[in-house]
């Protein structure tokens, strides 16, 4: 179980990670309790694998 900001940047910021797995047109839903900021970084990624 993934709980907040701090778990959430590994799976989804890693190297290794979910963003840089993704399928064209894949989602990915966050339901932890995170930081505006976190949105950001994750935003941010996704625009360099895409």
């Amino acid at each position: 179980m993934v709980g907040g900001p701090d778990d959430v940047r590994g799976p989804y910021l890693n190297p290794d990670s979910l963003l840089a797995r993704a399928c064209p047109g894949q989602m990915f839903e966050d339901f932890t309790t995170s930081e505006p900021s976190l949105v950001c970084e994750v935003q941010a990624k996704r625009a360099f694998f895409t």
